[in-house]
């Protein structure tokens, strides 16, 4: 969606998933009503909110401000009333990491909130059929340990210290 208006008609119509928040060129603020239904429906939303950076990158600071803002608004608004958020990438030469860091900045959530969305939500959204996101029997072994606890330490997840996918090892990374 790129609008609120699209917002309320995928919510209407009852979307398997909504990617994108409303407002990536003009603020763009969700109906308390239309995110209700969308936690009634049970429709996740996809974040991708960093595309705003591409207003910034342009010159225009102050829209970019304006949106910020917004979106500020909107994640409120969709994780006080229970939507589920999952934090995806929209970019073909770029991962979910930006995104995650994006929304960290925006200081809505705390990292328990952030890491459920970017493991537990998005693998529930992107791989409905799946068992992922949990180390519980019956789930498919796929996951990394870091080196340290990212509730504590957000930066321990760029110190990943062994990699598992469908419970082989794929490697050991060295931490330096």
């Amino acid at each position: 969606v790129n609008s609120a208006r699209d917002f309320h008609v995928a919510v209407i119509a009852g979307a398997d998933e909504i990617a994108h928040l409303p407002g990536r060129h003009t603020v763009e603020l969700i109906d308390r009503a239309d995110a209700m239904l969308a936690k009634q429906k049970g429709i996740p939303v996809i974040t991708t909110t960093v595309l705003i950076e591409r207003e910034l990158k342009k010159g225009k600071r102050g829209l970019y401000e304006e949106l910020r803002r917004a979106q500020i608004d909107n994640l409120r608004l969709l994780r006080d009333v229970g939507v589920t958020l999952a934090i995806g990438s929209d970019e073909y030469d770029d991962t979910s990491v930006s995104e995650a860091r994006y929304l960290r900045d925006l200081g809505v959530f705390d990292n328990r909130e952030l890491l459920q969305m970017w493991t537990l939500n998005c693998t529930r959204t992107v791989f409905p059929g799946r068992k992922l996101g949990r180390l519980e029997p019956g789930y498919e072994a796929s996951f990394l340990a870091l080196d340290g606890n990212p509730l504590l330490d957000w930066s321990s997840l760029g110190r990943i210290r062994y990699r598992f996918k469908e419970g082989a090892p794929l490697g050991v990374l060295r931490v330096h």
